[in-house]
């Protein structure tokens, strides 16, 4: 479980030519619980479940009642003070296939596996080049060699 205090201060003047500070506060405490199990079915099959609570609570600018002008948008832009957060949760089941180190056949046959499947959540760039050799090693098992060439 992880707690988080966030408090953020909005201070507006209300007239032009003289201090007059308003201040706002948005304060929040919240408790933010993970759980994460796994379970192995087997040597080569193991699935996992997790479950965890976020947030994802407005910025400074959008609840901000002064108006700034968005370059994205070719737009004045103004917030909204009456911005709640938002409370996600998050449920997540997976499961990985195992592989002889450094292949992508299965025990299966004909059966391949890479990416986010064969070694779990990871980076796009590990996926994409596991895609390109797991390609290779399917060219291999169908033509009986290849002239793919993964760098």
């Amino acid at each position: 479980v992880r707690f988080e205090y966030n408090r953020m201060e909005l201070v507006s003047h209300t007239q032009k030519n003289e201090k007059s500070p308003t201040s706002v506060f948005y304060t929040y405490n919240d408790f933010f619980p993970s759980v994460n199990a796994a379970y192995r079915l087997n040597d080569k099959h193991q699935f996992r479940l997790s479950y965890g609570r976020t947030v994802n609570r407005p910025e400074f600018r959008e609840v901000s009642s002064s108006v700034y002008y968005d370059f994205d948008l070719a737009s004045n832009v103004q917030g909204n003070y009456n911005l709640k957060p938002a409370y996600i949760l998050e449920l997540d089941a997976r499961t990985n296939v195992k592989t002889e180190p450094g292949r992508f056949r299965t025990s299966a046959d004909n059966i391949f596996v890479a990416g986010d499947m064969h070694t779990g959540q990871s980076l796009v760039v590990k996926a994409i080049r596991q895609g390109r050799e797991c390609a290779r090693e399917v060219d291999e098992s169908l033509m009986g060699y290849s002239n793919m060439f993964v760098q």
